[in-house]
């Protein structure tokens, strides 16, 4: 049953070819939808039924949150103190390197 229209449709099921057409769509589907959320520079988590849910989502976030880290330390400007040889003379304020 088509849920928009009511239309019922009968599916002969036990047919593998339909199977694998119809397995073979939903699989370029969901490669679709990842590859646009991809572009659109978004994070993209995959759910299924069948497996538990809040611990897929769990190690997700944790690799986020390693992957985040590993980027912000490859563009964190590296900062060098320069220090004042001679006594009496003022500490000079550490410099950022150029980007």
């Amino acid at each position: 049953i088509d849920t928009e229209t009511g239309r019922r449709m009968h599916v002969q099921s036990n047919s593998s070819k339909l199977r694998e057409r119809y397995a073979a769509a939903a699989r370029a589907r969901d490669d679709s939808i990842a590859g646009h959320i991809r572009k659109a520079g978004a994070e993209h988590l995959t759910l299924f039924t069948d497996r538990d849910w809040l611990i897929e989502i769990v190690k997700f976030v944790a690799r986020r949150r390693v992957v985040r880290r590993t980027a912000l330390e490859r563009h964190r400007p590296a900062t060098h103190t320069v220090r004042a040889e001679a006594v009496g003379r003022a500490p000079v304020r550490p410099l950022r390197s150029p980007r």
